[in-house]
């Protein structure tokens, strides 16, 4: 199971009751926190694109190509490695390749990892994976 902490911006990885790694994450910057709960890894994805729109507040209003009502700045972030979605807000654990400031709130929602934490996290975790967030 995985445990990631908002306040720590710290990721752990369990096996039962044995910590197997650990890691510095950066969790999601108001608008767009990451929400808290209890999540299993629902997909899977070695690499994918991540498309999206944002309104003038910064808020992601959609997770779709093309337009959308009210955006006023798009993204567009490319090959994306080692995705795992939690749960159904398009929140992943990924890994995270534009930015090395772990330890900070930097994402759209998503769990950002290091590149070679990411790899063996996607490798370990099957789906139905256990994820808890928690402040």
């Amino acid at each position: 199971w995985i445990e990631a902490s908002i306040a720590r911006q710290t990721l752990w990885a369990y096996q039962g009751d044995t910590l197997i790694t650990q890691t510095l994450v950066s969790t999601g910057l108001a608008p767009n926190e990451t929400e808290i709960g209890l999540f299993h890894v629902r997909l899977k994805y070695p690499k994918q694109d991540m498309t999206g729109f944002q309104n003038s507040t910064g808020e992601v209003i959609s997770f779709e190509q093309g337009e959308a009502s009210g955006a006023s700045l798009s993204y567009d972030v490319e090959d994306v490695p080692n995705v795992m979605y939690f749960n159904m807000d398009a929140e992943s654990l990924h890994g995270t390749y534009w930015h090395n400031n772990f330890g900070n709130r930097m994402s759209h929602g998503c769990v950002n990892l290091p590149l070679d934490m990411a790899a063996y996290l996607y490798g370990w975790a099957p789906l139905g994976t256990m994820v808890w967030v928690h402040e």
